[in-house]
């Protein structure tokens, strides 16, 4: 399928800044479409499409997984599941740029690259240990399976990283100044055409980083972390140097 406008993709893991991005990215000019703006957790709404989530979250369960169990192997995707995806890139057919933010695309990432093959990719991370303790606190997760999942979604971002074009990452983790001159950043990057933010809200954001307990997921979560931060800073650099 071969589409003539431009689509991005907002890839991060749960918790980790994703709603706060696409919003933000959503106020600069991107067409995100109908999204939910109300969410018992995120007191601005997720900004997922119901229909995107959908899919996913119904892929996975006939794949033996869940947003919270991703499943060993790559999801297969069945006829219907291919129908529906195109359903979904044919109603933005008509806009010149437009995304979509759902964290189970991490997981489900190769058929959109195989439907979309230009798909952009805007990345975001956060501290593991930020949150792992919002994994625990809204979802009763132990430590380690919070980890856990931290690094399975984060390495599918890293590979992205390692094997794509590169592609724009931020940190959701750091300074709210800094995250600011990201995003301004980043909008200048994506050529949107409003560069006046005020989506983000630093009070809604925990930025204490919390003691999670010492284990061996602790040191791989904290090693694929500064990873990513090296792989950030690259790709900044080649955006710079092109």
């Amino acid at each position: 399928m071969t589409t003539t406008n431009r689509t991005i993709a907002i890839l991060g893991m749960h918790r980790s800044g994703t709603s706060a991005l696409t919003g933000s990215l959503e106020q600069a000019g991107l067409y995100i479409g109908e999204t939910n703006h109300e969410s018992g957790d995120n007191l601005k709404g997720n900004r997922e499409s119901r229909s995107i989530m959908t899919l996913h979250d119904d892929l996975l369960a006939r794949n033996g997984g869940a947003w919270d169990q991703p499943p060993v192997r790559r999801p297969r995707w069945n006829p219907v599941h291919r129908v529906l995806l195109k359903s979904i890139i044919q109603n933005f057919e008509s806009q010149p740029i437009w995304g979509f933010k759902d964290p189970r695309t991490l997981l489900t990432s190769a058929m959109w690259f195989k439907f979309i093959p230009h798909l952009e990719i805007v990345g975001i991370f956060r501290h593991p240990f930020l949150v792992a303790d919002s994994l625990m606190r809204r979802n009763d997760m132990s430590a380690a399976a919070a980890l856990d999942l931290w690094c399975k979604y984060n390495s599918k971002l890293a590979w992205l990283a390692a094997n794509k074009e590169p592609f724009p990452m931020v940190e959701f983790s750091i300074r709210p100044q800094d995250f600011n001159d990201q995003l301004q950043s980043l909008v200048q990057a994506l050529q949107l055409p409003n560069t006046s933010l005020n989506f983000f809200d630093e009070s809604l954001r925990q930025q204490t980083i919390p003691d999670m307990p010492k284990g061996t997921n602790t040191k791989r979560c904290l090693a694929l972390f500064a990873s990513l931060q090296e792989q950030q800073t690259k790709m900044a650099s080649l955006r710079l140097a092109a």
